[in-house]
């Protein structure tokens, strides 16, 4: 069985298991067009047109876990813990503002 995630050939030149597993599998799905590998919610199935089931994205790794854990400051940025210093997350509105 080919590997539905991996597929760069043309839907119209795969064999007909592959066509059937393809449109059988659900998506989700992307296509191969000007800007690359790109989101299709409803494929046509154009005998040109390549298709492939969207890739799951790569676990991280203990690595890049273990940095975000020891980032300063975000193992407190708790809804109860919002401050006006972190620009990106506003505090919860009590009232008081002016």
């Amino acid at each position: 069985m080919v590997d539905l995630t991996k597929i760069t050939t043309p839907y119209g030149l795969l064999d007909e298991a592959t066509q059937k597993a393809l449109k059988e599998h659900g998506g989700p799905y992307e296509y191969y067009g000007i800007s690359g590998w790109t989101f299709v919610r409803n494929p046509e199935w154009h005998q040109t047109c390549t298709y492939h089931v969207k890739p799951q994205p790569p676990k991280p790794s203990a690595a890049c876990l273990a940095m975000l854990k020891a980032w300063p400051g975000m193992e407190h940025q708790t809804p109860n813990k919002w401050s006006k210093s972190n620009p990106l997350v506003l505090p919860p509105a009590t009232g008081d503002e002016p």
